[in-house]
């Protein structure tokens, strides 16, 4: 495929054309910041958790986009859309899901411009003083979320290119069960604590909490670590932020869990932890997929050998809708 084929078949898919347009403003970084190659690749698969299992493959298909100047062209561009907003709380112009016209190489695209990111981002974390445990913590998640890919598709891959931007960044940190990021809290929330007699403003920064796959339960014990760590790396850490506010948009917080589970159940207590549980938007297909993986699958395909699987199912074949939950709690 030619330069220009590559870039032509590209714009045929609206979303990657509005990127494209993106990484052409912004152009390539000053300084090239190469794909790592031989040991330095090695090194840098496994601070970012890439499974073993992928990593002969990551080797292969980094010469695939290498021989293509187009595609090598488009992975500096966009590791300087990132270089361009590290430690910036800000929406950039997402990375698109690649398509199936690249073949192999599609989904692991986006895995080459995090691993040429990479030292920027270490050196970002150094300048924060935050230690090399803490980083490698969060930046594992990316490798994480390869085993998300095939949870959800049954293939290899990188799942969720846009949500793994915060990662490199220095906008999101883990801490035992949980990710915290960093995030101005918005127009709803603030309206929500005024209302509470909490002064806010939309642009106050707060803390989104996220919960990643494969990391355990949700029990009282993990919440009380994961915050009391939060607590004390945000202060130190990003001490001119002054935040007081953690708030989450999940599906575990739906109101509608507690006529299923129990009231010691772990989901109930998780939900138990917030103040002023809200409905959400959004519908049945998160919680098929947070809970099985693939979430087009007919209903009686799904396994039913848990009260969360249960209860997900029994409520979508009954005709109603999850609607997922946002709540807030002080820091």
């Amino acid at each position: 495929m030619t330069q220009t084929t590559t870039i032509a078949t590209l714009r045929s898919d609206e979303k990657i054309a509005t990127w494209l347009d993106e990484l052409n403003r912004i152009g390539p970084p000053e300084t090239p910041r190469p794909i790592p190659d031989g040991d330095a690749l090695a090194s840098a698969l496994d601070y970012l958790n890439v499974p073993e299992d992928d990593h002969a493959t990551v080797t292969r298909l980094r010469e695939t986009l290498l021989a293509d100047d187009a595609l090598a062209g488009i992975t500096q561009r966009a590791v300087n859309q990132l270089l361009q907003i590290m430690d910036v709380i800000a929406d950039p112009v997402d990375f698109p899901v690649m398509p199936d016209t690249l073949g192999e190489l599609a989904p692991f695209f986006h895995l080459y411009t995090y691993l040429a990111v990479l030292p920027d981002t270490i050196a970002l974390h150094q300048k924060r003083g935050i230690d090399d445990a803490t980083s490698r913590a969060i930046m594992a998640d990316i490798g994480r979320n390869m085993l998300v890919h095939r949870k959800r598709h049954g293939t290899h891959g990188l799942a969720a290119p846009d949500w793994l931007m915060l990662h490199p960044r220095g906008m999101i940190y883990a801490f035992g069960r949980f990710q915290f990021e960093r995030a101005h809290i918005g127009e709803d929330l603030a309206a929500r604590l005024q209302a509470q007699g909490i002064a806010a403003n939309a642009d106050d920064i707060g803390l989104s909490l996220h919960i990643p796959d494969f990391m355990g339960s949700l029990s009282s014990d993990a919440w009380d670590r994961s915050f009391a760590d939060a607590r004390t790396f945000f202060a130190d850490h990003f001490p001119e932020e002054k935040i007081r506010i953690v708030w989450c948009n999940s599906w575990l917080l739906d109101p509608q869990l507690r006529d299923y589970l129990t009231p010691t159940s772990n989901i109930i207590d998780f939900q138990n932890h917030f103040r002023d549980i809200v409905p959400g938007a959004w519908n049945n297909q998160g919680p098929l997929r947070f809970t099985f993986g693939p979430a087009d699958l007919p209903l009686d395909d799904y396994p039913q050998e848990t009260t969360l699987q249960r209860a997900v199912i029994t409520h979508i074949r009954d005709g109603k809708t999850w609607t997922g939950g946002v709540g807030w709690v002080t820091l």
